[in-house]
């Protein structure tokens, strides 16, 4: 397993914020346009894993040996296709079944109720696929 410095892992999490910052706000405001919700919630989650593919090959891959960057771009781009999978999976049923999932939420909240899946599908995607993925196959 890989040893990062704790300043690394810092930057990683900044990293993290900013992209769940792009995948969400990205998605609201082409929702915002007009655009499909469904495609809107794939295109802000394209765009996120895009920004965040590239900011943590800066940071991590390229201070690696270079006979090691092929297999973690590699599997880095599998996990990627993995997470974007199901988190538009994820994201598509709970916009299916808006009408029986939104009367669990408060009334103040269900206006927001598409913005509040992609955050918890993110958040719940992030914890039980990104992170093992990653800390446990690409960067082991």
């Amino acid at each position: 397993m890989i040893k990062v410095p704790k300043q690394a892992v810092l930057k990683s999490v900044l990293i993290g914020i900013t992209t769940a910052f792009i995948v969400n706000v990205g998605a609201a405001i082409l929702d915002k346009f007009g655009m499909n919700i469904k495609l809107s919630s794939f295109l802000g989650s394209f765009l996120g894993l895009v920004y965040n593919f590239v900011m943590q090959f800066k940071l991590f891959v390229t201070k690696l040996p270079k006979n090691r960057i092929p297999y973690i771009v590699i599997t880095y781009l599998l996990s990627d296709i993995i997470i974007l999978v199901t988190n538009q999976l994820m994201v598509n049923n709970g916009i299916d079944h808006e009408k029986e999932y939104k009367t669990y939420l408060p009334a103040m909240l269900q206006d927001y109720y598409v913005n509040l899946i992609r955050l918890l599908v993110g958040g719940f995607v992030w914890v039980i696929l990104s992170y093992p993925l990653r800390r446990y196959w690409v960067f082991a």
